[in-house]
Parts: structure tokens; C-alpha cells; sequence
């Protein structure tokens, strides 16, 4: 029961930071109290992570006070401001609309919560039976954070034996960190434990991925999306084991879900938490920076195909950018200071470009193989391309355009991570392809959700 007790406490604290956080730059967009929730979580772990590595850079040891000690004068400073100044916190009316909403749900639409419900206890049931398992899952993140969790800070002693962990060294520490705090509030270590943030994020995004759809689509559409998302065997199966590609997917789908309501709304709020989960995504693993690139890629796109005057041009990238270095600089400035290892397996190859052409069909190969055989996506892409060719006349829509893009880009930076660098034998033995593959995946879900027919219940369009 005290174990328990510790665990949610572990959890509040990051939501209370991002919950403050979209207090602030965000306090005018129309989130409802849930997603507000899961947003909270998901932006306030990454910050809160960011913040435990600054901790550990000035040399102040990795424990309960020291961690919460600047976020308590934070949170009370921000409180005492919310009540001299009336602001409203806490939207109970918010809250009440909600449960109201429910209620009024059809017998097919009660159907879709269940079924989807049910995956949710899947992913919480799959975690939290078994301790880490899986080689990535042990050696580069669990191992890292037992490491942080013994030393109460970042080891970066090579005398004894390693340098920030082991495995991959130079992956950014978000998960880690965020794993040795739930570590150092239970005060001992808990393989089962600390991977409770796992189905947490999962949780959260299935909430922020339905929200984002009801900006389109009627409820029962929105739920059959998000449906289609947690029957994802593969996404559905990462939420429960210890790999940093399913929270990656979920900073980076999650920003980019933001831009689109940015598009439609033109909320500054919706726009700066596109901002900072875009740059989350680099906070998390080496990928991420991929990612940072595309939904800049998309910004621009966006910012120069509209009739956008030359302030805000450069208002709306330079707060992405600077952003993006908030968030990402930190860990890569310590990494170049400390001399931790780069591997080479992901550093591009351009002079031998053409020596790599004889690995194009084998990569095209292996890629059709995997979305459409044997890669745990069912009939997603298959599904995906005949939505497509029948969806082609709304190709004008930003909910049909920009998806598009991204999957476009992303697939193409992945295609080009397998021809250019060695990260082709990854791509050969099998043990990237899916888990790249799944960083994206929700795009294709949610490209299918917004070209699915609409039937009668179209004035349910808005909660």
C-alpha cells in the first residue's frame, strides 16, 4: 500500500509540471479536462527528466529532495499566482460535460470504449506481471537507470567500467532518468515498477489521438480511429516493454496532432505544445532529432503554402527552433564535454552512395515485406493505400495533406538511414525495421480515420 502510495506520487509530481506548464502558454486553447491530463503527463515527464539531468550535470545527487526541492518553489510560486490573480485551474464545468458526454453515447459507440478500454488493461496488465525483459529493454535503458538509481547521479566514471550505462551510450536519457526517479520515491529498486510510465504514455496518446480526431470527425468515427490504433498489435505490445520507440512515437505523433489543430484553429496554444513535444521526441532517443526535422520540414511547408506575412514567418520557426535547442542541447552539449562513445551506426555514408545502390532492392524488399506480410500492422497499409486512391480529391485538406507528408518524409528518412549508413544490418537481421516502422504508424491510422465514412451521427461533430 506505501509502495503504492509512492508510485502515484512519483507520477503527480511530473503532472503537476506539465499540467502548470500548459497553464501558462496554453490557457486560452479548448482542451477538455482529460486530454488536459494526458498532456500533462506526457510534457511534464520530459521536462521533469530534462530537469534531473541538470541536476546531475551541476554534480547535486539524484534523490527525492533534491529532484523536487526547485520544482515545490515552482509549483507553490505558480498556485499562489493562479489564486490572487482568479485563474481557473481546475475546469469543473469542463469535468461535468465530459461525464454528461458519455452518457449520452450510443450502444455501438459504448461498444468502442470497451474494446478500447480493454486494450488499456492489456497494457497495463502486460507491464506490470513481469520485470524488464528484452535485450534493448535491459542494456541500454533499464541498465542505465539501476546505474543512475546506485550512484545517485549520472555515472560518468569510466574506471568503473561505464560511461552513462551501457549499450548505446549516446541515446539521450529521458527514459532512464524518468525510470530512476520512480526508483528513488518507492526507495529501492523495482524492475516491475518503474515501467509504469510505459502504459501511461500509452494511455495518455490514445486519449490525445481520439481528442485530435473529434477536431474532424464525428464521436463514433473519432472512436473507431482510435480503435483501429490500439489494435495495432505491435504498438499495443510496445506499450508494454521497455523500449524508447513507443514514447519517441508518442512525443512525435503527439506534436504533430498539435499542428494540425494549430491549422484549423489558429491557437498559439495549440502551437507551442506542438513545439515542445516535437522536441521531447529529441529528448528521448537519437531518432527523435529525425523527427524534429520533419515537423520543422512541415512548418515551413505550411507557413510558405499559406498566405503568411514575414513576421510570423519568423516568429512561428524561431520559436520551434529555439524550442527544440531548449530541450535538445543540454544532453548533446554533456555528451560532447564528456566524451561519451558515439556509435557509427547511423552516421551517413555519402561518398559511398553508389557503392550502397545494390542495397536499394533489398530495402524495398524488406520494407514491403514487412507492412504488408509480416510485421505485425495487419491490414493497415493495405487498408491505408485503397483509402488513399479513393480519398485522393481531399488531398487539399490539411488533415489529408500534411499526414501524407509526414509519412512521406518519414519513410524516406528511414529509407535512407538503411541505404547510407550501417544501420543496414539492422534492416538485414530483422531488429529495427518494425520498431522504426512503429514511430509512424499512428500517422497511417489517423490518415485512414479522417477518410472514413461518415454516417448519420454528423452533428456530433463537436462535444
Amino acid at each position: 500500500m506505501i509502495d503504492c502510495i509512492k508510485i502515484i506520487f512519483s507520477l503527480l509530481v511530473p503532472v503537476l509540471i506539465g499540467y502548470t506548464l500548459l497553464a501558462i502558454m496554453a490557457k486560452d486553447s479548448k482542451i477538455r479536462p482529460l486530454e488536459r491530463s494526458a498532456l500533462s503527463f506526457i510534457a511534464g515527464s520530459g521536462i521533469f527528466s530534462l530537469s534531473m539531468l541538470m541536476l546531475g550535470i551541476l554534480g547535486i545527487p539524484l534523490d527525492v529532495k533534491n529532484i523536487t526541492m526547485p520544482w515545490s518553489i515552482v509549483l507553490l510560486s505558480f498556485f499562489a499566482y493562479a489564486l490572487k490573480n482568479k485563474l481557473k485551474v481546475f475546469d469543473l464545468h469542463g469535468i461535468a460535460g465530459s461525464i454528461f458526454s458519455l452518457l449520452k453515447m450510443s450502444w455501438y459507440e459504448t461498444v468502442l470504449v470497451i474494446l478500447i478500454s480493454s486494450r488499456i488493461v492489456y497494457s497495463f496488465f502486460g507491464t506490470l506481471i513481469k520485470p524488464v525483459w528484452g535485450c534493448d529493454s535491459f542494456v541500454t535503458w533499464s541498465m542505465r537507470a539501476k546505474i543512475f538509481f546506485y550512484e545517485s547521479g549520472l555515472s560518468t566514471s569510466k574506471a568503473k567500467g561505464y560511461l552513462l550505462g551501457s549499450g548505446h551510450t549516446d541515446y539521450p536519457i529521458n527514459i532512464p532518468l524518468l525510470e530512476t526517479w520512480i526508483a528513488k520515491t518507492i526507495g529501492r529498486w523495482d524492475d516491475v515498477a518503474i515501467k509504469i510510465i510505459f502504459p501511461l504514455l500509452f494511455l495518455s496518446f490514445i486519449i490525445i489521438f481520439y481528442s485530435s480526431l473529434r477536431k474532424f470527425l464525428p464521436r463514433f468515427q473519432s472512436l473507431a480511429g482510435t480503435y483501429l490504433l490500439t489494435a495495432l498489435p505491435l504498438f499495443t505490445f510496445h506499450s508494454t516493454m521497455e523500449y524508447a520507440d513507443m514514447p519517441v512515437s508518442v512525443y512525435f505523433v503527439s506534436g504533430f496532432l498539435f499542428f494540425l489543430r494549430y491549422m484549423k484553429d489558429k491557437d498559439s496554444g495549440d502551437f507551442l505544445i506542438f513545439c515542445v513535444l516535437s522536441a521531447l521526441a529529441g529528448w528521448t532517443k537519437n531518432e527523435g532529432l529525425m523527427f524534429v526535422m520533419v515537423n520543422l520540414s512541415l512548418l515551413l511547408i505550411y507557413l510558405f503554402m499559406n498566405n503568411v506575412n514575414i513576421k510570423e514567418k519568423m516568429n512561428r520557426s524561431s520559436v520551434y527552433i529555439i524550442s527544440s535547442l531548449i530541450f535538445i542541447l543540454p544532453w548533446y552539449v554533456f555528451r560532447a564535454v564528456m566524451g561519451v562513445p558515439t556509435y557509427g551506426d547511423q552516421v551517413p555514408q555519402l561518398a559511398k552512395a553508389v557503392e550502397y545502390s545494390a542495397r536499394i532492392p533489398v530495402i524495398i524488399n524488406s520494407l514491403f515485406n514487412r507492412d504488408f506480410l509480416y510485421g505485425h500492422w495487419g491490414i493497415s497499409w493495405f487498408v491505408f493505400f485503397v483509402v488513399l486512391m479513393l480519398s485522393i480529391k481531399n488531398i487539399k485538406r490539411s488533415q489529408d495533406l500534411y499526414p501524407l507528408l509526414a509519412i512521406f518524409f518519414c519513410f524516406t528518412a528511414f529509407f535512407l538511414v538503411y541505404y547510407l549508413t550501417n544501420s543496414y544490418v539492422f534492416l538485414i537481421d530483422g531488429t529495427a525495421v518494425n520498431r522504426n516502422t512503429l514511430t509512424y504508424m499512428p500517422l497511417v491510422v489517423f490518415y485512414i480515420s479522417v477518410n472514413l465514412p461518415r454516417g448519420a451521427d454528423e452533428k456530433s461533430n463537436r462535444r
